[in-house]
């Protein structure tokens, strides 16, 4: 967002802000907390789901082709998604713990 990039995260961003206008300097860190608590499990569950049904198409032209390409294509998109789910997962359990003292 502040090499001025506009992705489907950043979008969800700025459409659950609910403003018509964004301020960068004023904004990024709301941004920035808006996307780890919520927007981050979005993004990852969306990347997973579409890194599967690729997956399944990429299957059935396994008879015709080297399956290993996709694999290498899909599996760092899969893990990332995964570790972003796991750290925000551990981040909300440590809040909770700092919150509970």
């Amino acid at each position: 967002m502040k090499r001025g990039h506009i992705n489907s995260v950043v979008m969800g961003l700025i459409k659950d802000s609910g403003k018509n206008e964004i301020d960068l300097e004023k904004d990024l860190e709301s941004f920035r907390k808006d996307f780890w608590m919520k927007n981050i499990i979005d993004a990852s569950s969306e990347a997973l789901k579409q890194a599967a049904l690729a997956r399944n198409y990429a299957l059935k032209l396994s008879p015709l082709v080297d399956m290993s390409f996709f694999q290498n294509i899909l599996d760092p998109v899969e893990n990332s998604a995964r570790k972003a789910i796991k750290e925000q997962e551990e981040f909300l359990d440590f809040l909770k713990t700092y919150k509970s003292k």
